[in-house]
């Protein structure tokens, strides 16, 4: 983090940017499944229980990804250089 820190960028902004950059994508591949339901001939209220599904649990588990990578980031050590080296929080 204290690169981070160091830099001009707000950290509310960075946070919000890694939130969405790791969402949009799950959320697009979970709701590209659409030609299957229509091959199986889904009824159209499981369709749409499938996609608000599919669409919370895509923003709970983004939300959950970013909170433990801040959780557990690799930064706690004395000296920078060791941080591309390390094993994430494993390293003593």
């Amino acid at each position: 983090m204290w690169l981070l820190r160091s830099s001009p960028l707000d950290l509310r902004a960075l946070l919000w940017s890694k939130y969405w950059v790791g969402t949009i994508p799950l959320l697009v591949l979970g709701t590209a499944h659409r030609p299957d339901n229509v091959l199986l001939q889904v009824r159209p209220f499981m369709m749409v229980m499938e996609l608000v599904t599919i669409c919370g649990l895509t923003f709970a588990i983004g939300a959950l990804a970013l909170g433990f990578g801040a959780l557990y980031r690799s930064s706690r050590t004395e000296n920078a250089a060791q941080i591309p080296t390390s094993f994430g929080g494993l390293s003593s």
